[in-house]
Formats: C-alpha cells, sequence, structure tokens
C-alpha cells in the first residue's frame, strides 16, 4: 500500500514565467540567427510551455515564431504508470525543419526517453540544422545520451516522486 500523496508548489505564476524567460533568453544565445528558430511541443504540458516560451521570445525579438506539436503516450491514464517506450500517436509540424533550428519543448525532462522519441519524429520531418531541448524543469536522471539545453530549473526529487507542471 502506498502513502498519501502530497503535493509541493515549486514555484507560482510569476516564478514560473521567470522561468520561461529565462529559457527565452538560453534558446536566443544558442540561435543567434532567429528566423530559423522553429519551436515544437511535445503534447501535453510542453505544448502550453512552447506556446509561453513563444510568446517570450517574440517580445524579444519581435517577431513571431513558428510552432508545432508531437503527440508521445508515455503515460497511462495514472501518471505513477510509465510506460517502456513513447509511441507517437500524432505529429503537426507544419513548416519544413531541414536546416532549420528546431527547439523541442516540454515541461519535465526525466528519463530523456521521450525527447528521443520526438527527435526521431522531427529527423522524419527533414534534416534540421540542429535540435536543441527545452524544458521547464529536469529532473536530472537522464539514461540515454540526451540532456536538455535550456532548463528553466533543476529538480532534487525521489525517483518514486511525480513531477507535473500544471
Amino acid at each position: 500500500m502506498s502513502g498519501p500523496s502530497v503535493t509541493v508548489e515549486l514555484f507560482d505564476a510569476a516564478e514560473m514565467d521567470a522561468q520561461i524567460r529565462k529559457m527565452a533568453h538560453q534558446v536566443l544565445g544558442d540561435f543567434p540567427d532567429e528566423e530559423r528558430i522553429k519551436l515544437v511541443g511535445i503534447r501535453r504540458r510542453g505544448v502550453s510551455v512552447a506556446d509561453r516560451l513563444a510568446a517570450h521570445l517574440s517580445r524579444i525579438t519581435g517577431r513571431r515564431f513558428d510552432q508545432g506539436e508531437i503527440t508521445l503516450k508515455r503515460y497511462s491514464d495514472a501518471l505513477e504508470v510509465l510506460h517502456p517506450i513513447p509511441v507517437l500517436t500524432e505529429a503537426k509540424i507544419p513548416f519544413d525543419v531541414t536546416g532549420q533550428w528546431v527547439v523541442l519543448v516540454d515541461d519535465v525532462f526525466y528519463t530523456g526517453l521521450t525527447q528521443w522519441a520526438a527527435i526521431q519524429v522531427i529527423l522524419n520531418h527533414g534534416s534540421p540544422e540542429a535540435v536543441r531541448v527545452a524544458v521547464l524543469a529536469s529532473r536530472l536522471k537522464g539514461v540515454i545520451p540526451i540532456h536538455a539545453h535550456s532548463v528553466g530549473s533543476y529538480l532534487s526529487v525521489a525517483e518514486t516522486d511525480v513531477s507535473e507542471v500544471r
């Protein structure tokens, strides 16, 4: 039998906004030619983070950023039950990624398996100049050689804890 579920708020709306603003500056530092930056959010929560990241990038640069989304099934209906391999269910990438700088956006980086599967989808849509991962929070576990390049916050939590962005 498991113990009671405990929810801990790591940051409020203003702090989350500051984290995403920091991520926007990190992205622009990685990719100085802002016209080639394309954002691809991983559905569910990565898409909303990508929307907010695009808004910050637009405020900083004065231009609009193309966005796409990838839907992968990684969790069952219960967040505690993890499927071993993320499975593509849908990809909406309405632009050519060839020669572009693609920023793959998700809410939480944990093992890297979800991001790896999403990168495979991006590569099936063309040959980008580079792909970088941007996440609101990184749990620092990483089981494959992928890491987040733009990170809002680093989390030190137990492996059994569930990290959820709302």
